[in-house]
C-alpha cells in the first residue's frame, strides 16, 4: 500500500477510531491506492454526526465479519460471495460502496483480524440499539446458510459473537430454526431490513435506504 492510500485509509479509520477504524482504514487505503479515491463515495446524508457515526460502525462490522464467518469452515464459496453481494443490493449501496464493502469482507478473511476487538467496539457503540444488534446476527446466519449447510465451525463462531455481542443464543437458535425450515420448503433466506432514512452510498437521494437506523 502507497503512503497516500495508508494516510487517506487512516484519515477516515481515525475518525472512527478503535479496531473497526483500523480494519475500514485498510479497507478504504487500498481503495485509494488502486485510483478509485478520485471522489469521497462515503458522502452521506445524516441528521447528524452520531448518525453517521452509527451507519460507518454497523457497516465496517457486518462486512469485514461476514468475510470472516465465510471463511470458518476453511473457504469462501460462491453461495456466499451471491449472498454478500445480494445483501449490497438490498441495502441500495453504490458501487463505490460495493466495492468498498467487499475490501471489508476481504480483510475479515485474513488470519490476524481482530474479531474479538471489532465486536468489543461494535456492541459499545451500538448497544442502546438492539435492533441493530439483532440485524447484525441475523446477517451473520443467513450468510453461514447461504450454501443451506451450517459447518460445525460457522455454528461454533456464531455461537461466539453472540457471547461477545450479549445476544440471546435461544434467540440465535430460533432464527436458525426458521430459516433452517425455509430452506426445507425451498425457499430462500431473505432479510428482515428495517426501512430507515439514512442515505449511506445512494445514488438517489430521494430513495430510501433500508438500512435500519
Amino acid at each position: 500500500m502507497s503512503w497516500l492510500g495508508k494516510f487517506i485509509g487512516g484519515t477516515f479509520g481515525f475518525l472512527m477510531g478503535g479496531p473497526l477504524g483500523a480494519v475500514f482504514g485498510a479497507a478504504v487505503g487500498h481503495q485509494f491506492d488502486q485510483g478509485q479515491g478520485e471522489h469521497n463515495p462515503f458522502r452521506v446524508e445524516v441528521d447528524t454526526a452520531e448518525q453517521y457515526q452509527t451507519q460507518m460502525v454497523f457497516f465496517t462490522a457486518v462486512f469485514s465479519v461476514m468475510g470472516h464467518v465465510a471463511k470458518a469452515d476453511g473457504r469462501v464459496n460462491e453461495a456466499e460471495i451471491a449472498f454478500t453481494r445480494n445483501l449490497m443490493a438490498r441495502l441500495q449501496l453504490s458501487e463505490d460502496m460495493r466495492k468498498t464493502a467487499m475490501r471489508l469482507f476481504n480483510e475479515g478473511k485474513l488470519a490476524d483480524f481482530p474479531l474479538d476487538q471489532v465486536l468489543q467496539q461494535f456492541r459499545s457503540e451500538c448497544q442502546h440499539r438492539l435492533h441493530l444488534l439483532r440485524f447484525f446476527v441475523e446477517i451473520q446466519l443467513e450468510l453461514a446458510l447461504a450454501d443451506s449447510v451450517l459447518h460445525p465451525a460457522e455454528e461454533r463462531l456464531l455461537l461466539h459473537l453472540c457471547e461477545r455481542l450479549h445476544f440471546s443464543r435461544f434467540e440465535l437458535h430460533a432464527l436458525k430454526t426458521v430459516l433452517e425450515a425455509r430452506l426445507r420448503m425451498g425457499g430462500v433466506t431473505s432479510i428482515n431490513t428495517a426501512t430507515g432514512s439514512s442515505k449511506i452510498g445512494n445514488k438517489n437521494p430521494a430513495c430510501k435506504n433500508p438500512m435500519p437506523f
